[in-house]
This record gives C-alpha cells, structure tokens and sequence, in this order.
C-alpha cells in the first residue's frame, strides 16, 4: 500500500460489498435489505488508487471531462484532518455528511476511487440523501461501473424534490449521467442531459459565486455538449457549441483576478477541439490555423513535450491524406522527442513510429501519383 493510500480497516468497520451497493442503488438506502446487506456483507476493499483518470477538475481531460462536485477539494493537509474526524465521529455514532464529504473529496483528488466508494458508502447506508448519491455515482463512472452509475442516476432524476436535493445537485447529476452515457454509446440521451445541466448553468453562472470556478461551469457543460454532437456527427451544432466554449473561456482569462494556469490550459484544450471540429466541417486553413496557435502557446509556456506531441499528432493525422510531407514533418519531430525524452521502447514511441511509417507511404504513394499525373 502507498503511502496516500487509506488503510479503510483502520479507518472505519463498515464495510459493504459490490451486492450491497447494488441493493442499495436499487432499492433505495432506506429498505431493509440495503441495511441489512450494509451491515452483514464483507468488503472487498482495492487499497491501491486506480490512477486512470485526473482530477485537476474540471480540465483533466481534452473535452474539458470532469465532474464540478470533485473540484472544491481540501489540500492533503486538510484530509488527514478530516480523516481524523471521521474517525472520531465513528467511534461515537453517525458520521456527519459534511465530515463523509470532505474526506470522499480528498481521496477524489488523490483519484483513491475505490478508498472514496468505501467512504461514501457510510452515508448511502442512511437514510436518502441526493448530494452522498451524486458523488457515489461520479464514483462508479471514473470505476467504469456504468449500469450501477446509470441506475443511481436514474433514481436521483425522481429526487429533484427531495429535501437533500437542489436545482444545482439535479443538474450536476443530469451531467454526470450523461457522462455515463457517452461511455455507452447512447449520445442522443446524452446530449438532452448535458442540455439540462448547460441551462441552469447558464442560468445562474453570470451571478456572483462563492466558489473560486464556478463561473467555468457552463463552458465545462458545453464542451460535454459539443463533444456529444462530434459523435452524432453534427459537427454545425458541435462548432456553435464549441466555439462558444472558447469565448467564455478566453473572457474570463483576460480578467486579471481570474486568470491561471489551469484556465489558460482549459482554452488550449478548447482552441483544439474546435480545430477538430473544423477538419470535419472541412475548413482545413481554420483548423491548422488554431493547432498552430495551440501549438506555439504550449511551446512558450511548457515547452516540448506530451502536450505539444499530442497537438503536433493530431495535426499529422489531419494532413495526412491531403499533405502527407507535412504530415511526416511533423510526425518525425514527435518520434524524435519521444526517443530522447521517453525512450525507443515506451509505448507512446512506438505508436507515433507507427503513425510515421503510415505516413512515410502515403507519402510515397502520394509523390507516386504526383509524378503519374505530371506524365499524362
């Protein structure tokens, strides 16, 4: 066990099992049958954090993914205090969910998913309670547990009325379900979810908030959005939505107070999205235009590296069949980069050979049929 890891058998004697969760996401906290498998059932506890995904929320990945609930989180400093105070409330009875939230957040933050499942489950074991079920659910998605996450989901749609409930945790659930969504395939439903959760956003982000990033909360929904209709393949709707994530964004970055790293990376994860968008909508001078840009701000603000290879490789992929010399330029800088950085037999190197090797004979083949056509 690493040292950030939480030893749950020390932390606490609750302990549930995958049936247990399952009855309680199914039936409801409050029946018999989810205290019962709650009390009964012996965990099956994974120590170890599963490390797929970040959680530099809501910025940790290229459609601007995340959940906004896992984004307010205590520093490690202030987990082992809260840690402590579960512990302590424990012993005495009942732990606050106050005290449940703060620690599942730290080890949300740590990407400790299942250590933040066993924390969460000592609420879901209570009575109902919307914000602990919204939090469990972001849960299972990052654990990839998606029918246990839909069904959770699902159940939270019929609790906008539930007194533990409000206008933001149904929205951020209606989000988060549509995360779930996405992984399985089903964008149409997808996109109506993201709607719900962009129209409150919308709504209420122009006022002022409490919460450092609130504000990003709508372009973080819209991004979701754009990247639905990328699957339906509505790439004018994905555009208007992305090109708008892009404005607001680069509105708030241009205000002193606001301005950061993470914002500024946001916008470069934007920019590239929407140059995407603008290969499929067969605008190439618009789309190389912004991975240009993207591709000197990451050069002058962190130099080369994973994320200017990332954004040098989609452009090669881009140009591959219209200007396959290019193409290999570009791949031939990142395989050379990778070498030195990372090493011949690294698996990012051996991919980006892969793509130059494409490259190279679409190259060939290309300069082939130039010459054929000069012939005739």
């Amino acid at each position: 066990m690493s040292d950030n890891d939480v030893d749950m058998g020390e932390m606490m004697d609750v302990d549930e099992t995958a049936e247990s969760t399952r009855t309680i996401v199914e039936q409801g906290a409050d029946s018999k049958e989810a205290q019962d498998a709650a009390k009964n059932k012996p965990a099956d506890v994974n120590k170890t954090s599963d490390g797929k995904v970040g959680l530099d929320l809501p910025y940790r990945r290229r459609d601007l993914g995340g959940d906004t609930q896992s984004r307010h989180i205590a520093p490690s400093r202030s987990l082992d205090v809260a840690t402590d105070a579960m512990k302590s409330w424990h012993r005495k009875g009942p732990v606050p969910w106050e005290v449940v939230q703060r620690v599942a957040q730290g080890l949300m933050q740590r990407e400790e998913w299942r250590s933040a499942k066993k924390v969460l489950e000592i609420s879901l074991a209570g009575p109902d309670d919307a914000r602990c079920m919204s939090m469990y659910a972001t849960v299972l998605n990052e654990l990839d547990e998606l029918e246990d996450a839909a069904r959770l989901y699902e159940r939270l749609e019929g609790m906008r009325t539930h007194p533990t409930s409000s206008d933001e945790i149904s929205a951020i659930s209606a989000g988060g379900f549509g995360r779930v969504l996405m992984k399985q395939g089903k964008y149409d439903r997808a996109v109506t979810c993201f709607q719900h959760a962009l129209k409150h956003f919308t709504v209420t982000g122009r006022r002022p908030r409490s919460r450092r990033t609130d504000y990003l909360d709508s372009a973080f929904w819209r991004a979701e959005l754009a990247r639905a209709y990328m699957k339906l393949k509505k790439f004018d709707l994905a555009h208007k939505e992305q090109q708008r994530v892009v404005e607001d964004l680069l509105a708030h970055l241009l205000a002193p107070e606001r301005s950061s790293v993470t914002l500024t990376r946001s916008l470069l994860i934007a920019k590239e999205n929407l140059a995407i968008i603008y290969w499929h909508l067969g605008e190439p001078v618009k789309a190389e235009k912004l991975h240009v840009e993207v591709l000197v701000d990451i050069l002058k603000t962190s130099g080369e590296g994973a994320d200017s290879w990332k954004v040098m490789s989609r452009m090669a992929e881009e140009l591959l069949d219209s200007e396959p010399d290019r193409a290999v330029c570009l791949l031939e800088r990142v395989v050379a980069g990778q070498i030195e950085a990372l090493g011949e037999d690294h698996e990012d190197t051996l991919s980006s050979m892969g793509r130059l090797a494409d490259a190279l004979q679409r190259s060939a083949e290309y300069e082939k049929d130039r010459q054929i056509g000069e012939f005739w």
